[in-house]
Parts: C-alpha cells; structure tokens; sequence
C-alpha cells in the first residue's frame, strides 16, 4: 500500500511538471489554466489519500455490519458519495455548471449530515458500536466530498475563488452565479 501511495504522489508531481513544461516551452496555453489542472490534481490525490485512510479503518477491523444505522450507511454514505464521485466526473467532463451548482448543493448536504453525526457522537447521544471508527469515516468521508466539491468550483468559479467550497456555505453562496 504504501509504494503505491509513493507511486500516485510521483505521478501527481510529474503531471504538474509536464504543466509548468508545457505553458513554458508552448505558451500558448493559459496561465489560469494550469493552475486549475493543478488545484485539481491536488484534490484528486488527496481523494485518494483519504480512500486509503477508510481502508485503513477496514484493516483495522472497523464493521458497521449488523448496526442499526448500517443501511443507512451503505445507502447514503457509500453509495451516496460513491455516487456523487461520478455525478461531479461526468459534470466536470462535460464542463455542466448547472449540474455543477446542483452537486455543490448536495455537496453541503453531505458536508452538514457529517458534521451532525460526528457531533452527536461526540457529545454522547450515539450509543452504538463502533463510534470511534464511524466518526472517523465520516471525517473521511465530508473530506472527500469536500475534495470533489473543490474540483466542481473550477466549472463555476473564478480562479481566485477555487477550493473555498469546505467554508461556510453562507460566506460563498453569492459566489455562485459567477461565471
């Protein structure tokens, strides 16, 4: 696992090389440009760091199998940010800012439900097992929405203003009909 965490960050710094290569041997790609292909790199490889924090949790023996919230977290959580994962790629690919302002919005609600999850956690009024682990996860997981939510701000925000989409959602909200 870990020559391979090694391998995906030598990959993230060549991908930003050949950037900084290409604006400056060809010129004719923008300055802006680049710098969105490697904010964007950055939040896909931290993705990818927190999947390896959620596996390191499995290895460690986290289960939420047989708890009463499971289907809740087989259906919102895995499936619903394994869902979101592909609604952002598609929206970026297609460079969709109304599908893209749609996923911010459901992005906050996967950030807000986190945080009401762990909290209730931390002030006692979860009772199940596995507590440590599940609050962990939930970490884990509004980070990685919170990484793709980043990538989806290069569809719809300026580039002064990417990667401000783990704030409050009333301090950017304005922000959004922005080109």
């Amino acid at each position: 696992m870990r020559s391979l965490d090694r391998e995906v960050n030598r990959l993230e710094r060549e991908i930003r090389r050949q950037l900084l290569v290409h604006s400056s041997v060809f010129g004719a790609i923008e300055t802006p440009a680049v710098l969105v292909y490697m904010s964007i790199v950055k939040d896909i490889e931290r993705v990818g760091d927190y999947a390896k924090n959620l596996l390191d949790l499995s290895r460690d023996g986290a289960s939420f199998q047989g708890l009463p919230s499971e289907e809740l977290w087989r259906e919102f959580w895995w499936e619903g940010v394994s869902t979101f994962i592909g609604d952002a790629a598609e929206a970026f690919r297609a460079w969709d800012g109304e599908t893209a302002r749609r996923l911010l919005s459901q992005g906050d609600d996967f950030l807000s439900k986190a945080d009401e999850r762990v909290s209730a956690i931390v002030r006692g009024e979860d009772e199940y097992e596995q507590q440590v682990a599940r609050a962990l996860a939930l970490r884990y997981l509004k980070r990685v929405v919170a990484h793709i939510m980043n990538l989806l701000t290069a569809v719809v925000m300026p580039l002064d203003q990417l990667d401000y989409f783990d704030e409050d959602p009333e301090d950017r909200s304005d922000r959004l009909g922005q080109p």
